[in-house]
């Protein structure tokens, strides 16, 4: 029991961090969780229960290819159980929570091989309990990958010191795990830092590290090829993606100021909270946007011990490279207040990242690390690290005294102090200045004190570490308990729950039963930088509601994505940046097009509902009206196009841009032309107008049509999203899949009665299993071999 001590302790603090699992009626809502993860956790169960594939997700923007895009974790085996087997609300929250006690417990076992069992506590709890990482659980991809980082740097060290194939596959199944996570930048960055740390890893020569590194280096292209399965359907889908184009929008820079918050939590305002709690300097500092980390808090505790990690003679390289890792780090996560970011996006390959601020992740591994270190420097069993002792309580003691002076600064000029604050802060806050300016040092007058008790306890407890047993241990208990204490005081609210129920099944989706085959339009869910008189009007809520709630429960009724309800939409959010680029050609077109354009182009593209703030022509008919959100009301436009028709001629148009345009054009008719890229599928005159199609059957990977074709044949026109990888069969034989009109299907057929199918069969996939199968079973093979081989080599 002694020995599971600080295992189960950490894991039960790493758990109090994200308390609101343990319920069967809320949910982890903020942010991304309520608008993307958890409509996503839905359509993944719906489809399986159907007893499909998830391979394309018909709902969003025309329908794309959903196993390509990672951030899904489709391929994700440690959540997949969890998300399947429990109930909808508790697999949820659990996929959600578990990446806090797995990081803790992972950052004690790689810290224990080299640190004291409450060093190895003390950096397990200055890493999964600080503001970067907690904050990370808004988006259950990047959480999942800084739980998986530390174990990672475990199997670095074993493949450093020993190597063997069993730590060489440990080290590609973990990495490759990671990949399957679904955060790229996360990934590339934990791919790197195993390298690095490869190299610092062992003792002994130059040539003892070179050759760790180069392990650690086959380990990652080993993962690489264990990844395939979902890394060659990414790769695919990238390279025509809004993501490969270099289209994607960045953001998410960290401002310098903000760098306050790692000792003062929330001095610039809390995101969670309600409106005065969140203040008005937090978005300005954010870029005008929600910021990505909610609390930066590391604690002076953690960041007094890392100072005196420096300082100690003991694993001097050791503290050097975790330094650089965490500086690095955070130069990054600055974004564009540095040179470093835009270099690094420079680079071949660079544009596909975004949102540097994800680096702090790995600045918040090397803070734990260096506490760690620290810790067993302050408080050494030998005492014989006087310097690092002395470093500690110098940090300490100063923070204390700067603590107090702001203090007294701001109460006895508070004007003056947040003027000088806003200078440095480079940008405007919301709201009055004045106003801003008092908030500012009020905010500042409440943080100080609170930082200056906790500097002088905590320099006490290290003036203890000096002192003769039991004191001594004492005060080293006593740091880890001030340690958690104080991270979970600040940043344990960081993932609040609410009631699942109001994130449910949207009422007004019932009135689009009726036409389940048609399009829905919701103006929700564009991102127009501009005054748009189609978005609904701005979020209302009371003052006492943080806004992030109702902003979850807006999204909710307004989904951004759907995909849970199976509603089907043309335009859509894209999160990720793997829509096609066509997507957002047909996005920009409708954002620059007038009112009467726009009503066309939903019509052209099946649109027959739609929910707006207003009728979308004189005289729609409402058939729901929401009563909380006026004035949205639920649109029909029976005038919509339908899912599949016949087109009697076509003409080429090489571009998607071009093709996309004649949709808003008022002059062209797409019932009687059809726009295709492919000069030798463009058959020269025209067939005779009328015939008829029809959807007989779908499901979430095929579509099954029947069509009657008049003489001379034509075009059967599919109102859903093209893609490389559709396959089509006419009357049991192949027939090629062509593009149409930029955005949708179309193939070519001959006079008469046919029964057509599309089946979604993409290459890259089953190219992808067959590697990641074979590279399994050869890692497996070889585990095998080298244990068999084992007991005859010691006997």
């Amino acid at each position: 029991m002694r020995r599971l001590f600080w295992p189960l302790g950490l894991v039960a603090l790493a758990t109090a961090a994200v308390a609101g699992v343990f319920t069967t009626s809320r949910l982890f809502f903020v942010r991304d969780l309520a608008a993307y993860f958890w409509p996503h956790h839905l359509w993944l169960r719906r489809v399986l229960g159907a007893g499909e594939l998830p391979l394309w997700s018909p709902e969003p923007a025309l329908g794309y290819p959903a196993h390509a895009d990672p951030a899904l974790q489709l391929f994700f085996w440690p959540t997949l159980p969890l998300r399947l087997l429990l109930p909808a609300v508790v697999g949820f929250n659990v996929s959600v929570a578990l990446p806090y006690p797995v990081a803790a417990l992972g950052m004690w076992t790689f810290l224990r091989r080299r640190s004291s069992p409450a060093a190895s506590a003390v950096g397990a709890l200055a890493f999964a309990l600080s503001g970067p990482v907690l904050s990370l659980a808004s988006c259950t991809n990047l959480a999942w990958c800084a739980a998986l980082l530390p174990w990672i740097l475990w199997c670095v060290d074993a493949v450093a010191s020993q190597g063997g194939a069993r730590a060489h596959a440990a080290l590609a199944l973990l990495l490759a795990t990671s990949f399957f996570a679904g955060e790229p930048l996360a990934f590339g960055g934990s791919l790197a830092l195993a390298v690095a740390y490869a190299f610092v890893s062992p003792e002994g020569a130059a040539a003892a590290r070179l050759r760790a590194t180069g392990r650690a280096a086959g380990a990652c292209a080993t993962a690489l090829l264990l990844a395939a399965v979902q890394l060659l359907p990414l790769i695919a889908l990238t390279a025509g993606s809004v993501r490969g184009a270099g289209r994607l929008e960045d953001g998410y820079h960290l401002h310098p100021l903000r760098l306050l918050e790692a000792v003062a939590p929330f001095v610039l305002g809390n995101y969670l909270g309600t409106v005065t709690e969140m203040g008005p300097w937090l978005v300005p500092l954010s870029g005008g946007r929600d910021p990505y980390l909610f609390s930066l808090y590391c604690g002076i505790g953690a960041l007094a011990l890392a100072a005196a990690a420096m300082a100690s003679r003991r694993r001097r390289g050791w503290a050097l490279f975790w330094a650089a890792v965490a500086a690095v780090a955070v130069v990054l996560s600055l974004g564009g207040h540095t040179a470093a970011y835009p270099a690094l996006r420079s680079l071949p390959g660079g544009h596909l990242f975004r949102y540097p601020a994800k680096f702090a992740l790995f600045g918040a591994a090397g803070l734990a690390a260096l506490a760690a270190a620290g810790f067993d420097a302050t408080f050494p069993p030998d005492r014989r690290e006087p310097r690092a002792r002395r470093l500690a309580l110098a940090v300490l003691g100063g923070t204390a005294v700067l603590a107090g002076l702001a203090t007294l600064g701001t109460r006895m000029a508070a004007a003056d102090a947040a003027a000088v604050l806003a200078s440095l802060a480079g940008t405007a806050a919301r709201g009055r200045p004045e106003d801003a300016m008092t908030w500012l040092a009020a905010s500042l007058s409440s943080a100080a004190p609170r930082l200056a008790v906790l500097s002088l306890g905590l320099a006490a407890l290290a003036g203890l570490g000096s002192s003769p047993r039991p004191r001594a241990g004492l005060a080293r208990g006593g740091w880890v308990a001030v340690l958690a204490l104080d991270l979970l005081a600040a940043n344990g609210g960081l993932n609040p729950t609410m009631p699942a129920r109001r994130l449910g099944e949207p009422a007004w989706l019932e009135a689009t039963r009726a036409h389940p085959e048609s399009r829905v339009f919701v103006a929700q869910s564009l991102a127009s930088s501009s005054p748009d008189p189609d978005l609904p009007p701005r979020l209302v809520h009371a003052p006492h509601v943080p806004p992030v709630q109702a902003l979850a429960v807006y999204g909710a009724v307004l989904p951004r994505f759907p995909a849970a309800w199976g509603v089907r939409e043309v335009l859509s959010t894209d999160l990720t940046g793997l829509q096609p680029l066509a997507h957002l050609l047909a996005l920009e077109t409708y954002e620059a097009s007038d009112r009467e354009s726009r009503t066309l182009f939903l019509r052209r593209a099946g649109v027959r509902y739609h929910l707006l703030p207003r009728p979308p022509f004189p005289g729609a008919p409402a058939r729901a009206r929401l009563a909380d959100f006026a004035p949205l009301a639920l649109y029909e436009d029976a005038a919509a196009e339908p899912p599949a028709a016949l087109v009697p001629a076509a003409r080429l148009e090489r571009e998607a841009a071009g093709a996309i345009r004649r949709l808003f054009d008022r002059g062209h008719d797409p019932a009687a032309v059809v726009v295709l890229d492919d000069p030798a599928a463009v058959r020269p005159g025209a067939g005779a107008p009328g015939g008829t199609a029809e959807v007989v059957r779908r499901s979430a990977n095929g579509l099954w049509l029947r069509a009657e074709v008049p003489a001379g044949g034509a075009y059967l026109l599919v109102l859903e999203g093209y893609a490389p990888g559709w396959r089509a069969t006419v009357d049991g034989r192949p027939a090629p899949v062509l593009r149409a009109n930029g955005l949708f299907r179309a193939l070519w057929l001959d006079a008469g009665a046919h029964e057509v199918a599309l089946r979604y069969r993409p290459r890259a996939l089953l190219a992808g299993a067959v590697v990641t199968a074979l590279t399994a079973a050869a890692l497996l093979a070889l585990c095998g071999a080298r244990r068999a081989a084992a007991p005859g080599a010691a006997a």
